[in-house]
């Protein structure tokens, strides 16, 4: 998705190359230069100039039969780079996927970073999709969600309250608690489950359930799954246990990562 206008001073040339790259990638694959020029309303030499800029740089590909231009492989490592700012490793990626497929529910795997909480992995297919707008990168409202609530709970209370006076805990739906009291007695019960549940909370007729993952006893991450409230209330013990087993199996698999890194 493109980002929306900035108000910072910004370096005119790159911001169009940037807008250029996000054409590029809502396009199908295959988008031609004066299709690109039109929508970035920018005339056809200044246009060709930030394709060859781009296409040197591997972020861009010129398609064969004057298709026009596609994603090059280049952006694959702006992908990994991502992942691993957001510790998703290969095998984290591959429990949220597991996650999907015994759940028959859309997942998604959630940390910490920069003091927010944001969604750093999802999986899900056209019959068990993720509903906009939880995707890579959403990080608000998390009073309102269940990967939220597990990690609300495992925060330091300070810190706790620094980032519900940031984010603010507005009701979202009318069932959302929105009261700090209420809010606070929601998080102590989930710390003693170990285990978070969200009914219509944060959106109409989708329901989550999470699981912390840790790393040397403390909370870095949650393991969600989000389906209908119906569906959440009849098979509530079998996507529990799902998403309990994942989550330890992603504590293992983070702790085990760190131990192979200090030993290297």
């Amino acid at each position: 998705m493109e980002a929306g206008p900035s108000t910072r001073k910004t370096i005119a040339s790159v911001d169009r190359a940037l807008r250029l790259l996000f054409i590029v990638a809502a396009a199908s694959d295959g988008i031609t230069a004066k299709v690109i020029a039109r929508r970035l309303d920018a005339n056809l030499s200044t246009t060709y100039h930030l394709l060859h800029t781009l296409t040197d740089r591997g972020l861009l590909v010129r398609l064969p039969e004057s298709r026009g231009y596609g994603i090059g492989y280049g952006s694959v490592e702006l992908h990994n780079g991502l992942n691993r700012q957001l510790s998703v490793t290969p095998e984290i990626a591959d429990l949220v996927r597991r996650v999907h497929d015994q759940a028959r529910a859309a997942a998604c795997f959630a940390v910490f970073r920069e003091g927010q909480i944001v969604i750093a992995y999802v999986a899900e297919s056209p019959a068990y999709p993720m509903p906009p707008p939880l995707d890579v990168g959403f990080s608000d409202a998390p009073h309102s969600t269940a990967f939220g609530k597990v990690m609300l709970a495992h925060m330091p209370e300070r810190d706790r309250a620094r980032l519900i006076d940031v984010c603010g805990i507005a009701p979202v739906t009318d069932k959302t608690v929105s009261e700090v009291p209420a809010l606070e007695a929601q998080l102590a019960a989930v710390r003693s489950d170990g285990i978070a549940v969200e009914l219509e909370e944060f959106q109409t007729e989708l329901a989550c359930l999470a699981a912390p993952v840790r790393r040397s006893g403390s909370v870095i991450g949650a393991i969600a799954v989000g389906t209908r409230p119906a569906s959440m209330l009849r098979r509530r013990d079998e996507l529990e246990n799902v998403v309990r087993c994942a989550a330890t199996q992603a504590s293992y698999a983070v702790s085990h990562a760190d131990r192979l890194t200090q030993l290297a």
